[in-house]
């Protein structure tokens, strides 16, 4: 079915954002009409969650617009490499059927999981295009700030958790929730150059778990026997890592646990793997050891 309309795709846009803007030139009156046309009757609009719609949608544009689309160019996938390992992630890419989560643990991660969008981007966005729109770059896990104006993204955990009707960036006026901070940009600048190297190759996601592992002098095939060389390491990396980014990551370094998590023993320990984890455990941890890692090896 091709638009009677032209609407293409942004450099930069997140994938839903295009279909939001495509919903509203439909002329449609409710989203669940445009989502129930391409087969998502119940589909609910996620910035990073690679369910029912994000597959539809998907789906939708390849099978339309462009043969060669590459999804991961419009949303924060490819940091799921982490996760699910680069050849499942890879297999999931060209099938699109298999089952990807997001891993997205709401009782340990204080990290936004809510659409997110730069206040200069939107208007700058509205007088070059006539219309703002929600980025891609703005809903990777872990951003917190604009890449390009340095300032701190913009959320509400609540009303733009999931967006119930189509609406773009600037229909809201909400104010920051973080003042900019010395330690964002370093983080920031470190989480988005781990991004750009995950989209343009997935397999750098296995080659920085192996050197992870040879850092720490751990097995690739982990035990019980090797718990207490992570607790060792996990004392270390507690003392080395930013307080301020671990709080705005997890949870359990601002509020009271009975039995609060550890962030290695629970991404690189025993069955760790099997169950996968959310993509900013690997990128504290690869932060923390950023100046250990031949980032060299990886090309």
């Amino acid at each position: 079915m091709r638009l009677p309309f032209h609407c293409p795709l942004i450099e930069g846009e997140h994938l839903l954002s295009w279909f939001m803007r495509y919903h509203i030139l439909s002329g449609r009156q409710k989203i669940k009409v445009s989502l129930a046309s391409i087969g998502a009757a119940r589909g609910r609009l996620k910035s990073y969650d690679f369910n029912e719609t994000f597959l539809a949608v998907s789906e939708f544009y390849k099978e339309n617009f462009d043969k060669n689309f590459c999804v991961t160019d419009h949303s924060p996938l490819a940091l799921w490499a982490f996760s699910h390992g680069s050849e499942y992630f890879s297999a999931w890419k060209k099938e699109n059927q298999l089952q990807l989560r997001a891993c997205f643990e709401p009782n340990k991660l204080a990290v936004p999981a809510s659409w997110s969008y730069c206040p200069i981007c939107q208007e700058e966005d509205r007088d070059n295009f006539g219309f703002s729109f929600w980025h891609s770059e703005h809903q990777i896990p872990g951003v917190i700030l604009c890449g390009k104006h340095r300032t701190p993204l913009i959320t509400d955990r609540k009303a733009l958790q999931v967006l119930g009707v189509a609406t773009l960036p600037h229909a809201y006026a909400y104010q920051s929730e973080l003042k900019y901070s010395d330690w964002m940009l370093d983080w920031n600048d470190f989480v988005l150059s781990i991004f750009s190297m995950l989209n343009s190759d997935p397999s750098v996601a296995d080659k920085l778990k192996l050197q992870v592992d040879k850092i720490l002098e751990l097995p690739e095939s982990k035990s019980l026997a090797d718990k207490k060389a992570l607790m060792e390491h996990q004392k270390r990396f507690d003392t080395e890592v930013s307080i301020n980014i671990l709080q705005y990551l997890f949870k359990f370094y601002s509020q009271v646990y009975k039995h609060p998590p550890t962030v290695l023993g629970s991404t690189l320990g025993y069955k760790a793997y099997a169950t996968g984890k959310h993509p900013v455990y690997w990128l504290v941890i690869l932060y923390w050891l950023k100046n250990e890692i031949d980032w060299v090896a990886l090309k």
